[in-house]
């Protein structure tokens, strides 16, 4: 649930806080049309675990070291958050997250990065690279380890 209170834009260095969020200045901020594993999630590579949430987030945490951050947004979701399109240096983060796989399209709320995430399962990039159960689908089953979305 999203409203249209609150939108604006805001720039400067960001802190990752899991792999689809980040804090600018004193401003939380969920990357929007994007889902990425949550920080407790696993995936299956073979018969081995491998911490994809931990991997989305540090994915975000490398695009954003030394980068100068420019979010833009139009809504706010339920907590608060500004729900926004990123760039780190002028590249796109929502778009680079998915298409190097390490969040998914957020196809409830956007078909913006469809094709980003055709490009990164095509690829066998990130989470494409395993077996792995879809952020959402995750979080409704572990209810007691996910968190707010």
């Amino acid at each position: 649930m999203a409203n249209a209170v609150g939108a604006g834009e805001i720039s400067g260095p960001a802190h990752v806080i899991d792999g689809d969020s980040l804090r600018i200045k004193n401003l939380e901020i969920r990357l929007h049309g994007i889902d990425a594993p949550e920080s407790r999630q696993t995936c299956t590579i073979g018969d081995q675990q491998w911490a994809c949430g931990r991997s989305a987030t540090q994915a975000l945490g490398a695009i954003l070291v030394d980068a100068t951050v420019h979010c833009t947004w139009t809504e706010r979701d339920r907590y608060g958050r500004a729900l926004a399109t990123c760039f780190a240096n002028g590249t796109n983060i929502n778009a680079k997250l998915v298409t190097n796989g390490f969040a998914l399209a957020y196809r409830q709320y956007s078909g913006r990065y469809i094709a980003n995430e055709t490009q990164a399962r095509g690829n066998a990039r990130g989470l494409w690279r395993s077996t792995f159960i879809a952020p959402w689908r995750w979080r409704r089953t572990n209810a007691a380890h996910s968190k707010r979305r």
